[in-house]
């Protein structure tokens, strides 16, 4: 729910005609894998280094607090998962 949200923040920025969020889960014998993915503005590279090191990212005044992305991390983390996130300026971004 926590990538959801900030998809739908990322969205609510976005200049896209067309705001879209796709979500795929495969599923294999041993794990499930899913896929979160918007077209929103994307994620500049400064900020993608400091999420992916694990540093909340700040969303003052827009009634969050940044900490969807390492919520989202622990919980699955706790199953032993993991999530990677790709992204372009422009094109959006992915959370697998």
């Amino acid at each position: 729910m926590n990538l959801i949200a900030n998809a739908s923040d990322a969205l609510s920025k976005s200049e896209t005609d067309q705001p879209k969020v796709t979500i795929k889960i495969i599923e294999t014998d041993d794990k499930a894998i899913i896929s979160l993915q918007d077209n929103g503005p994307g994620i500049k590279s400064e900020v993608l280094a400091l999420i992916r090191k694990g540093i909340k990212i700040s969303t003052k005044g827009k009634g969050r607090k940044g900490s969807g992305v390492s919520a989202a991390t622990k919980s699955v983390n706790q199953y032993k998962g993991t999530i990677s996130i790709e992204s372009e300026i422009g094109a959006g971004a992915t959370f697998t």
